[in-house]
């Protein structure tokens, strides 16, 4: 039972310092811009029919592109010629949608066998990515110009894990319209994000020079799984705090749960940043081990409902990214800093710049808290850590959201205070991924 609250405490804590609300402009510094062009003709190649009545649509019908990045999205107006071009950031996945003036969805952008664009650690400076001329093949929207393997280099082992959770946004490109009343939500400054925190016993952490580190044969998910809905405040009726303690979430639809609560709640009214009142809630199941599963949900706040797709990765245990974490000792046995490698399942390597979209964060498990952990941030049942006793300590790079460049150090992290080795029981290691989703390993001695 420990190492569930270990788990769900490390998630809360770290979803909490690592808002995709608050910190999404700090994150997404750099920019590139993606630039294409359709034909205008009725004649053109590819049909695609969409809706209740089947009209049918090419890319000629084509007069918005509207780009996801993360779990935000911007519209681009598509000119007269058939030409586009807009500004997006690096530092996350990208999925580019075709729409009619309407909002009828066509197709989106497919490259490299990818249903989206995965702007994550490129390999070299690329400020203008062009498709050149694009073609239509049912939903699936072609490129004569396709990066993934000119621009964007992936190994074998990225692609599988990235054509994987891709799935991701095949719903997440339905919900432009929460609200439901035919006019994409972006446009009445509706905003509402949508990502998972979730971990599990990954294995055995290592230790240099003593044992290596073991990804866990078992898939096993003991810990936390919750679904975090945040967004932006200027549309509800009240600026009250408690609006968000009362919301609520149903589905899905096909077999609703009866188990679904509102664990965690707050609100943000800054007077000197109007635009940066924002609401942040977490939604978990009360039954242990039970995931929010794909179908369509209704959030409920503020006497206002808002429906939305959503996919979980069924597959997650053999698409889960690990993180694992040896520890480097000194001679008398503390542990000064740890290194991390990152791997599937399978124990194939992947570069975490291009499947993360934040930095790497440790939480340690020690038996008996000391004085001089007061420089970590600390965590446990209350807020008060007591000396000696077992307690959560966690190492945050603070600094992450200012610095993270190409020269940015995914695969150690120093210790700002040594602690001995024989005092920790457990490591966590926390990320979010290239869709926003916190990921936490645990991994024990």
């Amino acid at each position: 039972m420990k190492k569930i609250i270990f788990a769900l405490l490390a998630i809360v804590a770290f979803s909490s310092c690592q808002s995709l609300i608050n910190d999404i402009d700090f994150m997404f510094k750099e920019k590139v811009i993606l630039k294409g062009k359709i034909s205008t003709s009725k004649n053109a190649k590819g049909m695609n029919k969409v809706g209740s009545d089947s009209a049918v649509y090419t890319l000629a019908d084509a007069k918005k592109v509207m780009v996801f990045y993360g779990n935000q999205y911007v519209l681009v107006n598509i000119d007269d010629d058939g030409s586009f071009t807009g500004k997006v950031p690096i530092g996350n996945s990208t999925v580019v949608t075709f729409l009619t003036a309407d909002n009828k969805f066509i197709g989106n952008l497919y490259t490299g066998g990818l249903n989206f664009l995965p702007l994550k650690g490129l390999d070299e400076d690329v400020s203008v990515i062009d498709f050149s001329t694009l073609t239509l093949e049912n939903n699936r929207v072609f490129p004569a110009n396709d990066p993934i393997g000119k621009t964007i280099l992936l190994n074998d082992a990225e692609l599988d894990f990235m054509k994987e959770i891709g799935k991701f946004y095949e719903s997440m490109a339905k919900n432009i319209d929460m609200d439901n009343d035919g006019v994409p939500d972006l446009y009445k400054n509706i905003t509402i994000f949508l990502s998972t925190n979730r971990g599990f016993d990954a294995g055995k952490f290592g230790v240099k020079g003593t044992k290596e580190a073991q990804i866990t044969q078992e898939y096993n998910v003991p810990g936390c799984n919750s679904l975090l809905i945040e967004g932006y405040v200027d549309w509800f009726s009240e600026q009250i705090v408690g609006i968000s303690n009362h919301a609520s979430l149903t589905g899905p639809e096909a077999n609703p749960y009866s188990d679904i609560v509102n664990t965690y709640a707050q609100q943000n009214f800054p007077d000197d940043e109007k635009d940066k009142e924002s609401f942040g809630i977490t939604f978990v199941r009360q039954e242990n081990n039970k995931y929010f599963e794909n179908g369509r949900y209704t959030f409920h706040i503020d006497n206002q409902n808002f429906s939305f797709d959503y996919y979980f990765n069924l597959n997650m245990k053999d698409f889960w990214i690990y993180a694992v974490p040896t520890l480097n000792t000194d001679k008398n046995g503390f542990v000064t800093s740890v290194s991390i490698d990152y791997c599937m399942k399978d124990g194939r390597k992947v570069n975490p710049k291009k499947v993360m979209s934040s930095s790497i964060s440790l939480l340690f498990g020690v038996k008996q808290y000391a004085k001089e952990m007061d420089v970590y941030d600390s965590w446990g049942s209350s807020n008060d850590p007591v000396m000696g006793e077992a307690r959560l300590v966690e190492i945050v790079r603070r600094d992450i959201l200012t610095s993270l460049s190409k020269s940015y150090d995914f695969n150690t992290i120093e210790l700002p205070v040594p602690i001995k080795l024989t005092n920790i029981q457990d490591v966590q290691t926390t990320y979010l991924d290239m869709f926003g989703n916190s990921a936490a390993n645990n991994w024990n001695y």
